[in-house]
């Protein structure tokens, strides 16, 4: 398995087969998938909340079927030989090896890969950009805070996101970042796990608030999740049309329901936070309010992190790591970018001192964390989606809820050894069944 998939490697950067059918085909299923997803409400107001949080700017969206019908095979075989180049390649294995033959099939796979270059306009040979990322955001579109909004869908439901920044995990130089304030532990002021783990305590210290104040304080009957999420960073001045291309850089990771998942990616100096609440249409509207006022009193300070919070996170955060421990792909996005250049806060101590860390974080450091929530009046962008019925099924909504004799169910009625069937009308005047005479 390990030599396949490092053929497989050598492979894409080297001797990668550009064929127009497949092209074809991936436009095909991408247009059903795109077209699915505009469908589904919480989709739909997924991709609603990354127009305002990326200020409508492409380079940083899902590609619609229409930018992606003007690509053309040579032009998506030069975007992606530009990023598939080797200069910072980061290989990272993880599993039952012995290091002799992995020493072995790196160098006969990966030490025979030739330096990547790309070709220049003037035909000259220009080798990668050396920094990174060289991508300039955009500012989010905040002139419409709440942004509320209506899709046909079978049942009567809605969904609420609610998105702000917060402290990149490694000080990539966010601007949530210069509100971080020193913690209370003076070894951990420097170490490059502290807002990471702090962010993980800080979603299981959010979810327990939402839950005890939206569903025991308020009654409302909901489901959510706080995620926080960062983005792949492309290092080429094609980010517009590259995103084009790679249909996977979705850069608002989808997450499961009652379930945190922190994005992989780590380069770009953003960070933020999703909150995303279902309930009835009725109830959204107080749910969303309820929650936005639960990630303001702890931002603010009003209701700050306790000693309990931490504790009860601690543990939670405790048992998810001895669970995921035991899994090759966790231990991959750990070491991810562990050797890379361009992320020099993160080091091995990322994955040596994981439980060192979570041990030592006090409250004064989830407090210095809170105040990072860009969750003000003018910072905090809100997405709410309900659903509404179409004409057919409202009619047919309608006509169900109307009282009428129905027919339904089968009687067996036992009489002097004789079974008799029947039916029995529902209705306003039931109509017994009487049994045979003999």
């Amino acid at each position: 398995g390990l030599s396949a998939a490092l053929q497989l490697l050598h492979a894409l950067l080297t001797d990668f087969q550009w064929e127009g059918a497949a092209l074809t085909h991936s436009r095909s299923l991408y247009a059903a998938q795109h077209e699915a997803r505009t469908k589904s409400l919480e989709q739909a107001a997924n991709l609603a909340l990354l127009q305002a949080v990326w200020g409508g700017d492409e380079r940083f969206l899902e590609p619609s079927p229409a930018s992606l019908a003007q690509l053309e095979l040579p032009q998506l075989e030069e975007a992606l030989r530009t990023c598939m180049a080797t200069e910072r390649l980061e290989l990272t294995v993880v599993g039952d090896f012995q290091q002799r033959t992995l020493d072995r099939l790196i160098l006969a796979y990966i030490g025979t890969l030739p330096p990547s270059a790309a070709t220049g306009s003037g035909g000259a040979r220009a080798v990668r950009a050396p920094t990174w990322p060289l991508a300039t955001l955009p500012a989010p579109d905040r002139s419409t805070p709440v942004r509320r909004m209506r899709l046909t869908d079978s049942e009567p439901r809605a969904v609420a996101y609610i998105w702000g920044q917060c402290a990149t995990r490694f000080n990539t130089g966010g601007g949530a970042d210069a509100r971080l304030g020193a913690g209370g532990a003076a070894l951990l002021a420097a170490h490059p796990l502290r807002v990471s783990v702090s962010l993980e305590l800080l979603t299981e210290l959010l979810n327990s608030r939402l839950f005890s104040v939206l569903r025991d304080t308020l009654g409302l009957e909901f489901l959510f999740h706080f995620n926080t999420y960062t983005i792949l960073s492309i290092s080429n001045n094609k980010l517009c049309f590259i995103n084009c291309v790679i249909f996977f850089l979705n850069n608002l990771k989808r997450s499961t329901r009652a379930a945190v998942r922190f994005s992989e990616h780590q380069l770009l100096p953003t960070n933020g936070f999703v909150v995303t609440i279902s309930a009835a249409p009725a109830k959204v509207e107080a749910a969303h309010g309820a929650a936005l006022g639960v990630l303001r009193d702890l931002q603010s300070g009003r209701l700050p992190p306790t000693a309990y919070d931490l504790d009860k996170a601690r543990r939670a955060v405790l048992a998810n790591y001895e669970n995921h421990a035991k899994e090759n792909s966790w231990w991959l996005s750990r070491l991810q970018h562990v050797q890379a250049d361009c992320l020099p806060a993160k080091d091995i101590r990322c994955v040596t001192d994981y439980v060192h860390t979570l041990s030592a974080i006090t409250t004064d450091d989830l407090r210095a964390v809170c105040a990072t929530l860009g969750v003000g009046e003018g910072e905090a962008l809100s997405v709410i989606m309900a659903s509404e019925p179409s004409t057919a099924a409202a009619a047919a909504r309608a006509a169900a809820d109307r009282p009428g004799p129905r027919w339904g169910g089968v009687a067996v009625v036992v009489g002097r050894m004789a079974y008799a069937l029947g039916a029995v009308r529902i209705g306003v005047v039931p109509q017994p069944i009487r049994p045979p005479s003999s």
